[in-house]
């Protein structure tokens, strides 16, 4: 018979359940952290997208502000949202339903979820439908979620939008949050759009991870979900396997037996450095006991691979060393930390610390030749770690953890030294290379650090016997990430380079705009108010008929718009011209039609140019040519053609410079450069796109956003000079290509000997 539960039993209950959904809660934060940058990321672009686009100057500017503004909030923003997060939970572990704004959310007859207490409809409808929308695209998930929260929240039934976590929760503390930043109505619109498409199409992934802790954690794990699957709503994509070659930065089979090929070449370095190797250990004094290089040696029995493996696993190193960053009493992760080439000399005393420990340990001259080749190797392959230029340091202390587990791997397995698809030796490509380009030491919270970090303790801590699914394991997770961060830099890369483009069509417009301007009015002097309304108004007006059509220069509309500034300086000139003085008045109400005709599409913006144009035309016309002459020339200031002249013009390139300028122009995209701003910082950037109008080089980071704009003369220039050069990056894997230097090495210090 069942006993009934205890007082006790009952509160450690309630205490698993409360630790379930704390746990719960910590999931949905980090993963929405991600997306949030992931969504930040992308709103420069998209705001840029829309100023492009934009009709007016004034639009553009708001456009551009907002970014600043959302820069300014986006910390208070993103606190906001977390802790709106963190009430929602709390309120359901207290068994309250979730607060909204304003009444809380019901459902209306057509079962779309309405969130009242918004007083713009376009915000409401807005919110409305990107719920919706994630209603129905992870119905499942949603209503077993909804099922599990309910058992741990007692049994007692929920309805969907008091599930914590749920899209209602979420879209509406990103309400709240974007409050911060102060943005008009069509910003928001635009900021909710992104949240639709960076956050809430992108939970399916969250939903699932959530409903399978509950599950392990024995919550309604056999749970049929029976409901009628949404039509509309995407299929998930099967997963492909990791192209493990490809992956690991290696070259492809060329043809048949392409694989066996790689092998034999591995193979042969191998055979070469281990000649060498065995060659210089014959003269070393510490191996003259040793029965393969003295056959006069005491027969001893030689150490095998099982006894060598387990002495490795003795000399281990602890999980972590104190010199790596790691999470303080609050939980936070460390944003930097400075290792200098000091500590790095370190790091690479303590591997050879630890070979020189395992070889006391095992007796060197009972250890066969091939293992000592095998530890020399693996010791000199963690060194060209060590030795990676492009590898940030906190990358290099990180990676050199693994040394004793990829030495055990060598020793269990010799096809690691000479099989470029052998699954530890393919890991070591990807952490090497991932470290290259994801490791950031200005934030290692972003990038790969964090993540590499934890599977490296992983190995450390798991990989106790022969077996090698560790490390496969470790490489699917880490190939993953890389591939997402990848993935998403090409997108970010992407509009990136979209903006660029809209930014480059309005600078050409305005260009041609300018000096269809500067040309009609020559080498006049005047006014500030003829000045901006042709330069600002005006302006405007060609800059957007030229967006609209790049071809708009040959259409009658065009000769039209030509002919408004012809009147403008007709009417200019003839306020002091005795003999054209007297058709003033007529020429004005013309031109006065024509402009207001112009302006019509621009809408009220422009109206004060205008004014401030018609009241000093008048003013001249309201006076005798001899009395404006004077005035005129007192108002009048240098025309825009004075001033171009007036520019200091910049000296010619060098011969050198021209000839790092030809390079440049035929120079691939995709290459990255090393960069030093105006305070002496350097910084790495790719370039991504050169334009083919201004000739001006766009660079982005590694994240893909745009981090410089520098013309190609300029860089040429900087080149010159040193202050930018070229990152030579080689395409060949990382073991393969250290497998080279170490033989290089090896084949200078013999013959170095010999010599002697």
């Amino acid at each position: 018979m069942n006993n009934p539960p205890t007082q006790t039993s009952v509160g450690q209950s309630k205490t698993n359940s409360q630790r379930l959904v704390n746990e719960c809660r910590d999931m949905a934060l980090v993963y929405l952290s991600t997306q949030l940058t992931e969504l930040f990321e992308h709103l420069e672009p998209a705001m840029l997208d829309f100023a492009e686009k934009a009709e007016t100057n004034q639009s553009q500017i708001r456009f551009v502000e907002a970014i600043t503004m959302v820069k300014a909030h986006r910390e208070d923003a993103e606190h906001s949202f977390r802790e709106e997060i963190n009430r929602g939970f709390a309120e359901f572990l207290q068994g309250r339903p979730i607060t909204y704004p304003g009444d809380a959310p019901e459902y209306e007859e057509d079962s779309q979820l309405n969130i009242v207490g918004f007083d713009d409809m376009e915000y409401r409808t807005a919110i409305q439908n990107i719920i919706t929308k994630a209603n129905n695209r992870w119905t499942e998930d949603i209503y077993a979620l909804r099922q599990r929260f309910a058992m741990l929240g007692g049994g007692k039934k929920l309805e969907e939008h008091d599930v914590p976590g749920c899209p209602s929760h979420l879209a509406s503390s990103f309400q709240i949050a974007s409050d911060a930043f102060g943005l008009e109505m069509d910003k928001v619109l635009i900021l909710y759009a992104l949240f639709d498409k960076f956050v809430l199409s992108e939970t399916g992934s969250l939903f699932h991870d959530i409903n399978a802790k509950l599950i392990d954690a024995g919550i309604f794990p056999n749970l049929k979900v029976e409901i009628e699957k949404n039509p509309y709503a995407p299929r998930p994509e099967k997963k492909k396997a990791p192209a493990r070659a490809e992956a690991a930065g290696g070259q492809g089979a060329a043809g048949t037996g392409g694989a066996s090929s790689s092998h034999a070449l591995g193979e042969e370095l191998f055979d070469s450095i281990r000649h060498m190797l065995t060659a210089r250990r014959a003269q070393d004094p510490r191996y003259r006991d040793h029965p393969e290089f003295n056959p006069g040696a005491a027969p001893v029995q030689m150490v095998q691979a099982p006894e060598l493996a387990s002495a490795i696993s003795e000399i281990q190193p602890p999980a972590a060393a104190p010199y790596l960053p790691q999470p303080d009493s609050t939980g936070e992760l460390p944003q930097t930390v400075e290792l200098d080439e000091g500590l790095i000399q370190e790091v690479r005393e303590t591997l050879i610390a630890e070979r020189e420990k395992l070889l006391d340990k095992v007796d060197r001259n009972k250890v066969p030749t091939a293992d000592l080749d095998t530890i020399e190797m693996v010791g000199m392959l963690f060194e060209q770690v060590l030795n990676e230029e492009l590898l940030p340091n906190i990358g290099k202390a990180l990676i050199s953890h693994l040394h004793t587990p990829m030495l055990k791997v060598a020793v269990i397995d010799h096809k690691f030294m000479i099989d470029n698809e052998h699954i530890a030796r393919q890991l070591l490509n990807r952490l090497v290379a991932g470290g290259c380009q994801w490791i950031d030491e200005e934030d290692l919270r972003k990038g790969i650090y964090y993540p590499m970090q934890d599977q490296v303790r992983r190995i450390l801590t798991e990989f106790k016997e022969d077996n090698l699914e560790i490390f496969e394991q470790v490489f699917e997770y880490i190939d993953k990430r890389i591939n997402d961060l990848e993935q998403k830099a090409r997108m970010v890369e992407t509009r990136t380079k979209e903006a660029a483009r809209g930014r480059e069509r309005l600078e050409g417009a305005r260009a041609r705009a300018n000096n269809a301007i500067e040309q009609k009015l020559g080498d006049r002097e005047i006014p500030h108010e003829v000045d901006r309304f042709l330069n600002h108004a005006w302006l405007d007006k060609l800059i957007l008929m030229l967006l609209r059509d790049p071809e708009v220069e040959k259409s009658r509309e065009w000769a039209d718009s030509m002919l408004v500034i012809d009147k403008v300086i007709w009417c200019f000139d003839a306020c002091s011209d005795p003999e054209r003085h007297d058709q003033l008045p007529l020429a004005i109400n013309e031109l006065k039609q024509l402009v207001d005709a112009g302006l019509s599409t621009l809408g009220e913006y422009h109206q004060p140019d205008r004014d401030e144009l018609f009241s000093l035309l008048q003013s001249y016309a309201d006076k005798s040519a001899e009395e404006a002459a004077p005035i005129i020339q007192k108002d009048s200031k240098p025309s825009a053609v004075k001033k171009a002249a007036a520019r200091k013009k910049q000296q010619p390139l060098s011969d050198k410079e021209k000839e790092i300028l030809e390079d440049l122009k035929v120079l691939e995209f995709g290459t990255w450069f090393e960069l030093d701003d105006t305070s002496g910082n350097t910084y790495r950037a790719k370039l991504s796109w050169l334009s083919p109008v201004t000739r001006k080089c766009m660079f982005v980071d590694r994240s893909g956003v745009q981090s410089s704009v520098i013309s190609l003369e300029s860089l040429a220039r900087k080149m010159g000079s040193g202050t930018a050069r070229i990152i030579e990056q080689s395409q060949t894997p990382f073991v393969d290509r250290a497998l080279e230097a170490i033989k290089s090495f090896l084949g200078l210090s013999q013959g170095q000997q010999q010599a002697s």
